[in-house]
């Protein structure tokens, strides 16, 4: 998250945001001029590493989502391949110690990461500069939601099809925050109906999409990256939705919203807790992720503080996606998700839509 290295902010905040979870998308169009750069990290660094290899100039980075098809739904994988490809003109001498020296910091936090040796090596094109295509395919989210590339055909069916492509912006859904964050949208439409929906670090929109999708009919969403917003635009534009507003400045905002979505770094939601919490009708609902397991009282403490109640909890994959209420009276005891999750997993900060 996602950004220092992984994790700095996406909306509402002057800090800038690394691409997390960048496609290879840019792939298809490199030479063999490019410098690929490889690492097998601990599964819990893998977002953090992709975050230092943005911050080290790539476009982009992968950071397991190859995977996904051969992983069993729930289980959490020890090992991750890190990926990135650096434009033409990088210095492999130069590239090298900055990596090295980025791994070391993030050591003093995920002192594995200071036994990991990366692997540089000039980039080949593939015969199919297409075939990266295959990595992604259509994901379904709850009982509702499919994520869909534009490129595959998908049946008409009871499922809203999102159509969101990987590329520049943070968000195709494959990321547990992402996708924990969509199954709280899904779950508050059918519980607490909403009309009005803010999304604050949107990438590439897709949770401003879904909650449209699923019955809000004022939307906005806010990401501090010019891509982001770009991107946003033309995707809600692309799903009909057309009379929506898209910015950066979450403090500029007077409105609120029957539902806040903010899937964040721990560090920012921290600092915009008050601002979420103002935003954030009577009645309405909060929701906020991107945070590790240990992260979560403190972001619990900073929204009670501003007025809201903890009511709902999912851990999905070891992280924590946690849904407040702005009055009392519609709060329930808080509930943990019966989906399949991995709380042992215990990551340091580091992250990641």
């Amino acid at each position: 998250m996602t950004s220092p290295p992984r994790r700095t902010a996406r909306a509402g905040s002057s800090a800038r945001r690394p691409t997390r979870s960048t496609a290879p998308a840019t792939a298809a169009r490199r030479d063999a001029t490019w410098l690929h750069v490889r690492l097998d990290v601990p599964a819990r660094c893998a977002e953090a590493v992709g975050s230092l290899l943005v911050e080290l100039g790539a476009p982009g980075a992968l950071t397991g989502q190859r995977d996904l098809r051969r992983t069993r739904p729930g289980a959490v994988p020890r090992r991750a391949t890190v990926e990135a490809w650096f434009p033409s003109g990088t210095e492999r001498k130069t590239l090298a110690p900055a990596l090295r020296a980025g791994l070391a910091a993030l050591a003093a936090s995920e002192p594995a990461l200071g036994q990991v040796a990366p692997k540089l090596d000039d980039f080949v094109e593939e015969q199919d500069p297409l075939a990266w295509r295959g990595h992604f395919p259509p994901l379904r989210v709850g009982r509702r939601l499919l994520i869909a590339p534009s490129w595959t055909e998908i049946e008409p069916g009871r499922r809203h099809v999102l159509r969101i492509d990987p590329g520049l912006a943070f968000g195709t859904g494959h990321h547990s925050t992402t996708r924990g964050c969509l199954l709280e949208i899904e779950r508050l439409a059918a519980t607490a109906p909403f009309r009005s929906v803010l999304d604050v670090g949107c990438g590439t929109g897709v949770l401003a999409i879904a909650a449209s999708a699923l019955g809000a009919k004022r939307v906005a969403a806010l990401d501090n990256d010019p891509i982001a917003q770009e991107t946003t635009r033309e995707a809600l534009t692309g799903h009909g939705v057309t009379e929506a507003y898209v910015g950066g400045d979450l403090h500029g905002l007077r409105t609120r919203f029957d539902l806040v979505v903010a899937n964040l770094f721990f560090d920012v939601l921290l600092e915009l807790a008050p601002a979420l919490a103002a935003r954030t009708a009577p009645q309405g609902h909060l929701v906020v992720s991107g945070l590790l397991l240990r992260q979560g009282p403190a972001v619990r403490a900073a929204l009670e503080k501003a007025g809201l109640v903890l009511c709902h909890e999912r851990r999905p994959n070891g992280w924590l996606v946690l849904t407040f209420a702005r009055s009392r009276t519609s709060v329930t005891p808080p509930a943990r998700s019966t989906a399949r999750t991995a709380p042992r997993s215990r990551r340091s900060e580091s992250r990641p839509r």
